[in-house]
């Protein structure tokens, strides 16, 4: 299912549909991207935990990882403010910012990137 999609649940009388949500014009303007992830990877050793991450969020959106201890979750989050760096793939914030990770990252794109994003930590004593 994808983020933009609401799961159904199912009705008591299944003569009854959900109510639909509203359509769009055609001429209306499609949310900003905002975050484009394309291809993430990363590796510890021998061990692959990112595998070509894909990954879109438009203005608007909240999007939510979940997934077991140990699937990649926070190696995605820190990959995204630049406290981990990836070994590919390519990470854009809206039209400003673009970096592609098959190339060494300078500090100061580092920095930018830091910029333009932040991280919450599950424990205040990180």
């Amino acid at each position: 299912m994808s983020p933009t999609e609401k799961p159904h649940s199912g009705s008591a009388d299944p003569g009854t549909q959900p109510a639909e949500a509203p359509q769009h014009s055609q001429s209306a303007t499609p949310p900003a991207r905002v975050l484009e992830v394309q291809g993430l990877s990363k590796s510890f050793g021998e061990v692959q935990v990112l595998k070509s991450i894909d990954l879109s969020v438009h203005k608007g959106e909240v999007v939510v990882l979940i997934g077991p201890s140990g699937s990649g979750k926070t190696t995605v989050l820190r990959s995204l403010n630049g406290l981990e760096t990836p070994d590919g793939g390519v990470l854009r914030f809206g039209d400003r910012l673009a970096l592609d990770f098959g190339y060494p990252i300078s500090n100061q794109h580092r920095y930018a990137l830091r910029d333009r994003s932040a991280m919450v930590f599950q424990s205040h004593n990180l």
